[in-house]
């Protein structure tokens, strides 16, 4: 038992020197405790000084490539504390073993149940430290609200070793203090969570030889003010990676040991600042914050296509710590390869198994050969895709530009004959990784071609109808073509001028009179409308006309050769000039045998009788027995055109 004073007057007693002292005798040791004021000082450190900065130019300022160098200052802080310290000396004859137990009841402003932490973190619960395990903290602490503590938190800092002069105590324990209050000697943990706080201090017995002394220092006060500076780095996506995202994610982690503040962390992305939460998240483990992950996802326009972008990042702590920059780079490929300097010019004429080349270029992550397909799409010829090797040869000038070569005959292609066709690098990508939105497609480009045409033959009026048409009615008119390419159905403007050999409307057409002939003058026109490329009929119709009169009339037309693009190809009807008889409609009376009778004479003779006011055209006259015809041109049919009897003999 410690039960006796010392000096003998039994007090504490402040001396000169601003120390309270006491003292012990027990069982011939002499034990003084000392309780002595000390100022604390730290490091000397450095400081970005933002004081003066306008709030709305703070993150301006500190993106500045100038102001870190103008304003950067050297601090070093000053905490009170007080050194406990117990002095052990044994002025006895034989030795004597000593060790100390020191509980320190905590109460942190008006907080007597006061989190305790240490160098290692908060736990919230009972912790126990060893120094023969190797696991004694540095520095505890009691706060006055739970972790992280902010600038404004009063935080009580406790010494254990390391610094100023104290002596590591072999055992430490943070918890109740209710439990710890009671506690002699030995005590065994429940490492539960506890309420009003308090710390154990364990100095284990000493043998002090006579004469001997032994000195334990603790120090405890205010904690000094936190001056490491949290670190920021950058995670992803690699440096100098070449990225298609128009809004690349990046990913920052930023430590510190108290705790990072998530409000005040900023990026700039190309010398665009975003804050926290803006276009930003963060994640942590557990509540202490002092290891937290960052994911910006930038909006699109914050950097063009091949740009090197510089990324910064700055974290600070809750203590208004500033982290230095972090910087690093990344590439933007935004584009696909881009096509030029086709080796022919938009409507030139090929031949059927012609080669056609283009130059391919990548200035940013290069050409992916693998990926080159080259397509054509010919009226005529139809779709087709051609890969590499397949008729397809790359020519490589460096790692970004090359040349694409088509050569159908390679292929055993051939395009078709008077047709138009679009030719275009359908498919060659660059080599921006998948996981970076890559690859880039090539972008759009084509150029069109000719074949020649093998269609040097105008087009014919092969049939035409009616030949003959009743008085007093319209008469519409039907045309048949006969052209490889077909008749052109419209009016061509959008390809040719009106200028040159060829009319500015080639649209087809009739011109009809009824005086013989259509070059001089003429009774009427009529727009042809077509059916198909061979086929038409009249727009409109001629006005009934009297018996006995003969309609003329020309068909003016083109071929459709201009719709492979070349109006010098279209070719005009071949000289025509039609008739068309305008007649009563005759009318036909079976004389021999009478109607509906039976006869039972094999060669039985057939008598018609025709009659028409305006004449009967002879040639057009034709007989159908048992569906068999027969004209004039037969020796079995006569006609009498003085009696109008047509006679039939089997």
């Amino acid at each position: 038992m410690i039960d006796i004073f010392y000096p003998p007057t039994g007090g504490m007693v402040p001396d000169s020197t601003h120390y309270l002292h006491a003292g012990w005798i027990v069982g011939g040791v002499l034990i003084m405790q000392n309780l002595a004021p000390v100022h604390v000082y730290s490091n000397t450190y450095t400081y970005l000084d933002t004081s003066g900065v306008p709030a709305s130019e703070f993150f301006d300022s500190l993106f500045s490539p100038t102001f870190w160098g103008s304003h950067i200052i050297s601090r070093c802080d000053t905490t009170g504390m007080i050194l406990i310290q117990y002095i052990v000396e044994n002025p006895d004859v034989v030795a004597h073993d000593v060790g100390i137990l020191l509980e320190m009841d905590t109460m942190i402003g008006s907080n007597d149940a006061a989190p305790l932490a240490t160098s290692y973190g908060y736990a919230a619960v009972e912790q126990e430290f060893f120094a023969a395990g190797g696991t004694m903290p540095n520095i505890w602490y009691a706060g006055e609200t739970d972790p992280p503590w902010g600038p404004d938190v009063l935080v009580a800092e406790g010494i254990l070793s390391g610094m100023l002069e104290a002596t590591t105590p072999d055992r430490f324990l943070v918890g109740q203090w209710a439990i710890y209050d009671d506690v002699t000697w030995d005590y065994t943990p429940s490492f539960g969570p506890y309420g009003d706080s308090a710390v154990l201090l364990y100095w284990y017995p000493r043998t002090i030889p006579p004469g001997g002394s032994f000195v334990f220092n603790t120090y405890y006060g205010l904690k000094l003010p936190e001056r490491q500076r949290p670190t920021v780095a950058g995670i992803y996506p690699p440096e100098n990676v070449i990225t298609a995202c128009p809004g690349q994610e990046l990913r920052f982690v930023a430590t510190d040991d108290l705790g990072v503040d998530t409000t005040n962390f900023a990026v700039s992305i190309n010398g665009h600042i975003l804050v926290y939460p803006d276009h930003m998240s963060a994640s942590w483990e557990g509540s202490d914050m002092t290891n937290v992950t960052f994911t910006v996802t930038p909006p699109a326009g914050f950097y063009a296509s091949c740009e090197t972008i510089r990324v910064v990042a700055i974290a600070r702590d809750f203590f208004d710590n500033i982290s230095d920059p972090d910087t690093f780079y990344f590439i933007s490929d935004l584009e696909g390869p881009q096509v030029t300097n086709f080796s022919i010019s938009d409507g030139e004429v090929l031949g059927i198994t012609d080669p056609i080349s283009a130059d391919v270029s990548d200035d940013c992550s290069g050409i992916d050969t693998m990926t080159i397909l080259v397509a054509i799409s010919g009226v005529l010829s139809g779709n087709h895709s051609f890969a590499l090797g397949d008729g397809v040869a790359y020519t490589m000038l460096d790692e970004n530009n090359g040349t694409i070569t088509f050569n159908p005959a390679d292929a055993g292609f051939a395009y078709t004959y008077d047709d138009s066709i679009v030719f275009g690098i359908a498919r060659c990508s660059d080599r921006v990784s998948e996981e970076y939105c890559g690859p880039n497609p090539v972008q759009e480009n084509s150029v069109y071609f000719f074949t020649p045409d093998n269609d040097t033959l105008p087009p014919e009026v092969s049939e035409y109808s009616p030949h003959y048409a009743p008085p007093g009615e319209s008469i519409g008119i039907q045309i048949v073509f006969h052209d490889e390419a077909g008749v052109d159905t419209c009016s061509p403007t959008y390809i040719y001028d009106g200028t040159g050999p060829y009319p500015a409307n080639m649209a087809p057409y009739v011109l009809w009179d009824t005086d013989g002939e259509v070059n001089v003058d003429w009774a009427g026109r009529i727009d042809l409308v077509a059916l198909d490329e061979v086929t038409f009929v009249g727009a409109s119709k001629i006005p009934p006309q009297p018996g006995g009169i003969q309609i003329v009339f020309e068909v003016f037309a083109y071929d459709n050769d201009f719709s492979r693009g070349r109006i010098e190809d279209a070719l005009p009807v071949v000289a025509n000039l039609e008739t068309i008889q305008v007649t009563d409609v005759p009318t036909a009376a079976l004389e021999i045998p009478p109607e509906s009778s039976l006869t039972s004479c094999e060669d039985q003779v057939v008598v018609i009788s025709i009659a028409c006011s305006t004449g009967i055209a002879e040639d057009s006259l034709t007989l159908y027995v048992n569906g068999t015809p027969y004209t004039l041109s037969d020796p079995q049919l006569m006609y009498d055109p003085g009696t109008g009897r047509l006679e039939f003999h089997p």
